[in-house]
């Protein structure tokens, strides 16, 4: 964890962020910290985002409550807590929250069979599973592969478990917002873990690129991004 905190502190730059340039303090780092810690609060405060709620509010155990307020007509977003506030543009709060989810966010291993959230499937994937099974199962062949126009990643590439890919049957893109729980993880070792941390999410980083899931309003994601 302490390189992950690391690598958070020295990659969250105004140039990763975007125009128009800010300053990065104390706040933003810690705030961001802490969610890159609750994965699914992270999962949560996107998705009321991506739904035009007004706000959304964390109240952890211990500790001041985590609030958001998105303000869609001036196309910004408040981060407060305590007595402290910062104002991100959309498009910044978007980069921001990708850059959490890209070095806090576990990376599944290859070979993963994975659980997906009925509540948050978009219509093309919900095709697949006609038959309305209790558990939408995929297994995971690619991770965080390069979006078409290389600028940012896709998640996950992925097929209809148990039957794998098949021909005429397009691969299924999936974001970490889609994963409700893992159901048997892929194998890894101390090499597989190695590779994720130390190189793969500082690739991106140093890339600047984010999960193609955060770059545009609808969360949608496409080999056309």
């Amino acid at each position: 964890m302490d390189d992950l905190i690391e690598l958070w502190r020295t990659g969250l730059t105004p140039a990763f962020l975007g125009k128009p340039d800010i300053e990065i303090n104390e706040f933003l780092l810690d705030f961001g910290a802490t969610l890159g810690n609750q994965n699914t609060i992270l999962k949560e405060v996107y998705w009321s985002y991506l739904h035009g709620e007004a706000s959304y509010e964390y109240r952890p155990l211990i500790g001041a409550p985590f609030q958001f307020e998105f303000n869609t007509v001036q196309e910004n977003v408040l981060l407060k807590r305590l007595d402290k506030q910062y104002l991100l543009t959309e498009n910044q709060f978007q980069r921001y929250m990708g850059l959490i989810d890209l070095i806090f966010s576990e990376v599944y291993p290859l070979g993963s069979v994975v659980e997906l959230d009925q509540e948050k499937l978009p219509g093309e994937i919900k095709e697949l599973f006609k038959n309305k099974r209790p558990e939408l199962l995929v297994l995971l062949h690619a991770r965080r592969v390069p979006s078409k126009d290389d600028k940012n990643y896709i998640d996950y590439v992925a097929s209809v478990w148990p039957f794998g890919l098949m021909e005429d049957v397009t691969p299924l893109l999936i974001n970490n917002m889609l994963v409700k729980r893992v159901v048997s993880a892929g194998l890894t070792n101390d090499e597989e873990k190695q590779f994720v941390n130390q190189v793969l999410k500082r690739e991106l980083v140093a890339k600047k690129q984010i999960s193609i899931m955060y770059t545009n309003q609808d969360g949608r994601w496409s080999y056309e991004n």
